[in-house]
This record gives C-alpha cells, sequence and structure tokens, in this order.
C-alpha cells in the first residue's frame, strides 16, 4: 500500500510544470525539519546505491533568494511534505521552546516524524505531496 501511495505522490511532483513555486519541508542534515521556498526545476528518482530496489527523490531547485539552482536527495525513507505555493512555515518555532533568555530546547528528537504532523496541523494548508509522514 505505501508502495502505491509513493507513485502517486511522486507522479504528482513529476506534473508539477517546471518554474513552479513550492514549500519544501524535510529533515535537514542533522535531522531537524527545515522548510525551503523554492521553484522546482526537476524531479528524478535515483538508485539509493548499486543493486538497491529502492530509489531515493532527487530535486533540482532554486531557493527563493538564490542565483544558482541547487539538486536535493532525500532518502527513499524519509518523510517530505510537498506545499503548493511559497508557505510561511516557520519550523524553529513549532521544534523549539525558549527555556531561559538566550537558550533553547527541542521539543523533538532529531529525526522524529511528529514535527510534520504538527507542521501540517499548524498551517492549516493540505499538502500536494505526504510522503513517509
Amino acid at each position: 500500500m505505501n508502495d502505491i501511495l509513493r507513485n502517486l505522490d511522486l507522479e504528482m511532483l513529476k506534473s508539477l510544470e517546471e518554474g513552479h513555486k513550492v514549500t519544501i519541508v524535510k529533515f535537514g542534515c542533522f535531522g531537524f525539519a527545515e522548510a525551503i521556498q523554492t521553484k522546482i526545476y526537476e524531479i528524478k528518482e535515483r538508485q539509493h546505491y548499486e543493486g538497491a530496489t529502492d530509489k531515493d527523490l532527487v530535486i533540482t531547485h532554486k531557493a527563493k533568494g538564490k542565483r544558482h539552482i541547487s539538486e536535493d536527495t532525500t532518502a527513499y525513507n524519509l518523510p517530505l511534505l510537498v506545499f503548493d505555493g511559497w508557505t510561511n512555515i516557520d519550523a524553529d518555532t513549532l521544534q523549539y521552546e525558549q527555556i531561559e533568555k538566550g537558550t533553547k530546547k527541542s521539543k523533538y528528537t532529531a529525526f522524529n516524524n511528529q514535527i510534520f504532523n504538527d507542521i501540517i496541523c499548524s498551517c492549516g494548508i493540505e499538502p500536494l505531496v505526504e510522503m513517509n509522514c
């Protein structure tokens, strides 16, 4: 069932026109959510490793306010949200709570999928694509 949903989400992503504005929410390098307002240029799948049946998602895009096109790879098993248009999502406000002045504490551990559910509830907009959440 998950493969069917993933394929439907991939088809939705691939159907977006070049230059379409979206907001991507995914895990960053250290396992905490980040929101990127960007324009999509190309979406493709790349084999996770030689001989693997699973494929990673590769998004070629240009982030808002940047001059250069970049390529972002998301592993096949990591969560990903894509919202239509440039949606203002402040992932830091949702992830952290202020303990003292200048000190903040994370509400979630690294790579905790609950942050994606909280982002969907807080922004009140249905994502175009919701993978592995």
